[in-house]
Parts: C-alpha cells; sequence; structure tokens
C-alpha cells in the first residue's frame, strides 16, 4: 500500500513537472537572446564563487591554504567568508557574494559558506530558466513568494523552542555550537571550545562584549610567535584582562594589590594645551621662558593630582592618545607626582579596553579637567560614585611566557555585570588565528541563540522538508497546484531543486552510497510525513569525522545532537533569496572612469 502511494506522488510530481514546459510560456515572458546573453555572462561569474566554495561545505570539508599575495601571509582555514574575502573576481557581481558573505558572518556568525552555495544553485536554476526565455523579472516576481512560505513553514513544522535557565537546553546548545565547529580545525584541535564558548555566554548571561579574548602566544608589538598547547585554552571569570601594566618602573612585576579605588581618565596628563606648540619648538624660546613653562606644567599637573587624590582616587588608567605617539598621555612629571601622591597609574590604554572597564564596573569616564574640577568642587557622594569605584583588586597575571594586568570585580559586581576572558593557545599563528574566527563563530551564534532560541535540525533537513512542502503543496496535481499557472509551477520547480543542493553536497561526503539514491529517499521520508500530516521526522544526511563506515547516513538528526539555529536559517535562506533576485535585476555592468576635465 505504502509504495503504491509512492508511485503515486512520484508520478504526479513528473506529471506537474512535464507540464511545465518552455514551449507553454507566453511569447510575452520569453526575452531575446542579446539580453540572455547579458544576463547568462553575469549569473555564470556569481555561480563559479558558488562552485569554488562547494568543497568548503559541511564536516567532511577540507581546508584551503590562502596566501596574500601583497604581504605574504599564509592562511589556512574552511572558513567561507574568509576564504571569499582573498579571492579575486573579474565580474565586479561576484563582489554581491563577498557581502553576502561577510553579512551572514556579523549577523549570524554560521552559514557564511552555505548562504552563497545556495545562492548559487538558486542562481543555477534560474539560469536554465532565462535560456529557456523565461523573463528574469518573472523569477524575481515569484521567487519574493517564498520569503513567507521559508519562514511559516520552517517555523511550524522543523522548530526546537527552548528554555535557556534549563540544563538541557543548555546541552542543546552546546550541541549547536559543535555542529558549528564541526567542520573546522578547532572541533578536533580543541574539542572543547564548544564548552568554552557556551560557558563564557552564560557567565556574561549573553552579552558578548563582556567577553575579551586574548590570543596567547604573541606580545603586543612582537614579531615572533611562542606557540603553546592548545590544552591551555581556558576561561577566566570574575576579572578584566589587560595587556598593560604599571607606569611606574618599581611596579613592573610580582604587584598585588587589595581594594582599590579605580577612576577612568579621558584626557592626558601631560602639558596644558596651550603650551604643546611653545615648548615644541625650542629654537624659539630662550632658557627663562623654558623654566617658567616647566614650573607652570608642574602646577598644572600638581593641580590635576591633588583633585584626583581629594575624589579618594588610589588607582588611575588613562586612555592612549594614538595620535601623539604609542603610549603618550601621561608624562614624567606626572608620573612623579603621581607616585609621590600614592595614586598608581597604568600605561595608557586602548579605548576598547577602556570600555570594557568602564562597563564590567560601571564606571564613567572623567573627560576633561573641568569636570574632575566640578566633581570635587560640587559633586555629591551619588555623583562621585559614578567615576570612581572600588575593585576587589589589580595584580600582575602571567598567561603563557605573557604578562597582564588583572582587575578583579567584586562579587556585587561580577553578579550585576559580570565577565569573562577566553585565553586562546595553540602551537603556532596561523593556528591560533583559526582558533579564533572559530571562536567567533560560535560566540555569535550563541548570542543568537539567546536572542531567538529556537533549533531546528541540520545535515540539510530543513532543506529537503521545505523541497517536499513545496511539491506537496504547490507541484502536485491532487491538492492547490491548479492555482498556479504553469510559469509559477516551473519557477516553484526550480527553487525547488536549488535548496535541496545542500543535501546533495552533504550526500556527496557519503561513502559507499550514491548521492542521488539518498536524495530520494530523504525526499520520500518528507513527502510521505507532510502528505500525512505528520510531525517532522527530522532526519538528514549525518556525516562525522568518527561515525562508523557500516552506519547509514541518513539518520534522525534530533537524536545524533544535529541542530541549526531557526533563525540562522531562515536567514541565510532569505539573504541568499534577496541577493539573487537582486542579482537578476542587472543586465549590463558598467566600469566607470574618472572624468575628464578640460584645463
Amino acid at each position: 500500500m505504502q509504495r503504491h502511494h509512492q508511485q503515486l506522488v512520484d508520478s504526479e510530481v513528473k506529471s506537474s513537472t512535464a507540464v511545465m514546459k518552455p514551449s507553454l510560456l507566453s511569447e510575452h515572458v520569453r526575452t531575446s537572446s542579446s539580453t540572455r546573453n547579458d544576463y547568462i555572462d553575469n549569473i555564470q561569474a556569481c555561480i563559479d564563487v558558488g562552485e569554488k566554495l562547494k568543497s568548503l561545505l559541511g564536516p567532511k570539508a577540507l581546508e584551503n591554504l590562502i596566501v596574500d599575495r601583497e604581504s605574504g601571509e599564509i592562511i589556512i582555514t574552511n572558513d567561507g567568508a574568509t576564504a571569499i574575502e582573498y579571492m579575486k573576481f573579474n565580474n565586479p557581481l561576484a563582489q554581491l557574494f563577498i557581502e553576502l558573505s561577510q553579512s551572514v558572518d556579523d549577523q549570524i556568525g554560521d552559514g557564511t559558506t552555505s548562504v552563497v552555495v545556495l545562492a548559487s544553485s538558486m542562481l543555477e536554476q534560474s539560469l536554465k530558466l532565462i535560456r529557456e526565455g523565461v523573463h528574469p523579472m518573472k523569477i524575481v516576481k515569484y521567487y519574493s513568494i517564498f520569503n513567507d512560505i521559508i519562514e511559516k513553514h520552517l517555523t511550524e513544522y522543523q522548530a526546537l523552542k527552548l528554555e535557556l535557565n534549563n540544563e538541557s537546553s543548555k546541552s542543546y546548545i552546546t550541541q549547536l555550537v559543535k555542529t558549528t565547529l564541526n567542520s573546522k580545525f578547532s572541533s578536533t584541535s580543541i574539542p572543547n571550545l564548544s564548552h568554552i564558548a557556551v560557558d563564557s555566554m552564560y557567565i556574561t548571561k549573553g552579552e558578548r562584549r563582556f567577553i575579551k579574548i586574548i590570543k596567547s602566544g604573541k606580545a603586543e608589538n612582537s614579531i615572533t610567535f611562542r606557540g603553546s598547547s592548545t590544552n591551555e585554552t581556558k576561561i577566566i571569570s570574575n576579572e578584566i584582562i589587560v595587556n598593560t601594566n604599571f607606569i611606574h618602573e618599581n611596579m613592573k612585576e610580582n604587584v598585588n594589590l587589595k581594594n582599590q579605588k579605580l577612576a577612568l581618565v579621558l584626557f592626558e596628563l601631560d602639558k596644558p594645551k596651550a603650551h604643546k606648540s611653545r615648548l615644541d619648538d625650542i629654537n624659539s624660546i630662550d632658557n627663562s621662558q623654558i623654566d617658567r613653562l616647566i614650573k607652570e606644567e608642574e602646577s598644572y599637573i600638581k593641580k590635576i593630582v591633588v583633585q584626583l587624590k581629594k575624589l579618594g582616587v588610589g588607582l588611575i588608567c588613562v586612555q592612549e592618545n594614538l595620535s601623539a605617539g604609542f603610549h603618550a598621555g601621561v608624562s614624567d612629571t606626572a608620573k612623579f607626582w603621581l607616585q609621590k601622591s600614592k595614586i598608581n597609574c597604568m600605561i595608557p590604554i586602548s579605548k576598547d579596553e577602556m570600555n570594557l572597564i568602564a562597563d564590567a564596573f560601571q564606571l564613567h569616564a572623567i573627560s576633561s579637567i573641568d569636570q574632575l574640577s566640578n566633581l570635587v568642587e560640587s559633586g555629591t557622594t551619588e555623583e562621585k560614585g559614578k567615576f570612581v569605584q572600588s575593585i576587589e583588586y589589580v595584580k600582575h597575571l602571567s598567561i603563557g611566557r605573557q604578562s597582564f594586568i588583572s582587575f578583579g570585580q567584586t562579587a556585587e559586581q561580577y553578579q550585576n555585570y559580570p565577565c569573562a576572558t577566553i585565553v586562546l593557545s595553540a602551537p603556532t599563528q596561523v593556528a591560533v588565528d583559526e582558533v579564533e574566527r572559530a571562536l567567533h563563530d560560535a560566540l555569535r551564534v550563541v548570542e543568537v541563540c539567546f536572542k531567538h532560541p529556537s533549533l531546528v535540525p541540520g545535515g540539510g533537513a530543513c532543506e529537503m522538508s521545505l523541497s517536499a512542502y513545496i511539491h506537496c503543496n504547490f507541484l502536485n496535481s491532487t491538492t492547490n497546484s491548479n492555482k498556479c499557472s504553469p510559469l509559477e509551477k516551473l519557477i516553484m520547480a526550480s527553487f525547488s531543486n536549488a535548496i535541496e543542493e545542500v543535501p546533495h553536497i552533504l550526500s556527496q561526503g557519503c561513502q559507499n552510497h550514491v548521492p542521488s539514491a539518498l536524495l530520494n529517499e530523504l525526499r520520500h521520508i518528507y513527502t510521505e510525513s507532510i502528505y500525512h500530516n505528520q510531525p517532522s521526522p527530522n532526519v538528514g544526511i549525518y556525516l562525522s569525522n568518527q561515525q562508523e563506515e557500516t552506519l547509514h547516513p541518513i539518520q534522525d538528526m534530533k537524536e545524533r545532537k544535529v541542530f541549526e539555529l531557526l533563525h540562522s536559517k531562515i536567514s541565510q535562506m532569505k539573504m541568499a533569496l534577496q541577493t539573487v533576485q537582486r542579482i537578476l535585476k542587472i543586465r549590463k555592468v558598467f566600469i566607470s572612469t574618472p572624468p575628464t576635465t578640460n584645463k
């Protein structure tokens, strides 16, 4: 009975496809041969990009070695966004694929390869229609229908909702990150990287900006890399770690200060701005003027230090002034008076590190000398508390062969604004850079999951389910397909074939199995499920570096713990669809030249 029903479904799908011959298309939707040639050249250039990235898709993907011609830098990666960034394209339209991949990387973190492959497959199917005479704008029009279909079907049929506070949900999120990292170098070199990413995001309550990443092995301003074991990769919580040091020579190592009053300063502790140009032009002033200006500077700095002391400050961090030179911002005169007043000072730090400290300790930075004076003279206790905060400790911290400064949070600060530092270790510079890229993807995926906690099965399950849904509801002669014109059916069939490209590529990694046979089996399972209104079977192509050769590749993705984010999957499909529509609207490419001016 089941075999008879499947034969019936297959025959219906074939008959609906057979009806959709270009000969039935009206003449007004055909394009001229000259127009088709323009479209074909543009589309083929984009398809070629997708062909190059197909080898990077899935857990069986191999690494690519990229050499930067300008710098000679070597990059080993199978990250789609990184690989496509270094590719050279003759057709400017291919630049849209770079933007697509980078946009997915920034917004989602995962799917940078599959989104390009999916868009390329849609263009390939569209190209077949264009060669048969279908006008590209008709494809663009009917492709818009799929925006709602994608979201509605995947949300209702495939979604698995999570409760973030449950321990089981944390396990699901960890498996989600493992799926993300499964094709990357880090999945084998640092097996616990997924746990590190998830734990750090749980520590910071889903706030990625409270996570700092330190690459162990290369110090700032160093040209050498000292490798270390990947087992040294770890999380450090409850403290902010900054790549700086105390500015005074007698405090360069082994310092551990408890209960410090910290303030952040955005202005320089240096000679007054009005005197800088005059002091710099040493030839235009005499000795008496120099003595007077030095005394003025000393008085100016002393006033600042006295005001800081009146605020109760015991430790200050100054933001570096890159325009004035590395570590500029604290003069020798300021060092002397700070030390005499027992106010400790750090070597000026970057804006990003200042912001991280400000967030962790809920500190407002003192932006000017006038603001400092107003706080001392008329500021209330509550106002002063916004600019000066007690910290648990400040001390030297050794990580590998490097020395850092650690700012410890109090229990209350950690409870309200928890922070985490991830220390990445690897034997080579190339390896640690690749691990950093993988960690970026993992953290971004967890961050999106905190905002949109719904999962879907991986392994091409979503693509096959959506394809079967389109066939059953729009191309099947026994359902609503009679409401669709032959042209609509033709375009829907092309979209359905396009989204099956991802599971098709995954099936090519299965040994001792024919890819087309696996796709037919998946298609049959999902068609039966949708036809009988059954729950999603959650089956897909299961690929693992540790799987047994005797294991059949079609497995239940939920049981095998292979997941993707629902939000990410919908975004990938929609972004690929919109990029394809954008490309199909472009007929000619013009290279602009600078306008000529008549002298």
